[in-house]
């Protein structure tokens, strides 16, 4: 049994299936073990499923967590939406220009 995940080791995934209409999280970060346990806790519908491991002190150190239905609870994805991709965003060439320049600058000082 694992201790404590490293903070290199921790992770989130958040898996959308667009057939079964399912939001899984899988997640060994703590501030998203949090919320979930916290949204679980507050609605115990919001999830078809919880499974929790934890650690020899009892500590919740990974979830994995099933949305009950994505449309009637849309908080849990709400929750994450800082960490997923963001919209593409375009750019002139010149800008594209001064982002090299910018780059290679740093990246020649260290």
């Amino acid at each position: 049994m694992t201790q404590k995940y490293t903070l290199e080791e921790q992770e989130t995934f958040i898996h959308l299936s667009p057939i079964d209409h399912e939001i899984i999280y899988e997640t060994s970060y703590q501030p998203h073990i949090k919320n979930i346990l916290a949204l679980h806790e507050a609605s115990p519908d919001a999830f078809k499923s919880v499974e929790t491991e934890t650690n020899d002190e009892g500590l919740v150190i990974s979830v994995i967590a099933i949305a009950a239905n994505s449309k009637q609870y849309p908080m849990p994805i709400n929750r994450f939406k800082r960490f997923l991709p963001r919209k593409k965003r375009d750019i002139s060439p010149a800008q594209l220009e001064s982002l090299k320049r910018l780059l290679n600058k740093n990246h020649s000082q260290n």
